[in-house]
Parts: structure tokens; C-alpha cells; sequence
């Protein structure tokens, strides 16, 4: 699977709102933190993908949500 279209899989499984244990088994990861990292970070700095709770990104609650991209 290209970059790409993992990237593109992650947005749409993102619609739903995730837990970074979720986006890490949905990635075929072991390590939670690479998987955040590398694949969600770039995106929320992107405003692609939104933290439920923005004022604290390391909060064990968060939750990870894609949005629509106003072009």
C-alpha cells in the first residue's frame, strides 16, 4: 500500500472518531507512538485530522476525527 493510500484509508477511517490504540491495530503497527507520529501528526498539522480535546494532546481520552477540507 503506497503512502498515499494509507494516508487517504486513515482519513476515511478517521470519520469515526478514534482512540490512537485503534488508528495503531487499523495501521498493522506495534508502537503507538510511531504510529502517531508518523501517520496522524502530519495530518492534524495539516488540519486534516482534529483532537477531541485540542488543549491536551496527550490525554488518554483523546480521540482523533477526520474533518472535510474546505478547498
Amino acid at each position: 500500500m503506497s503512502n498515499d493510500e494509507e494516508t487517504n484509508n486513515l482519513i476515511v477511517f478517521c470519520k469515526t472518531p478514534r482512540t490512537r490504540k485503534e488508528i495503531c491495530d487499523y495501521l498493522g503497527l506495534n508502537s503507538v507512538t510511531y504510529a502517531i507520529q508518523t501517520y496522524v501528526n502530519p495530518l492534524v498539522e495539516a488540519g486534516v485530522i482534529k483532537l477531541s480535546i485540542p488543549d491536551k494532546p496527550k490525554s488518554p481520552k483523546q480521540l482523533y476525527y477526520s474533518v472535510e477540507r474546505e478547498e
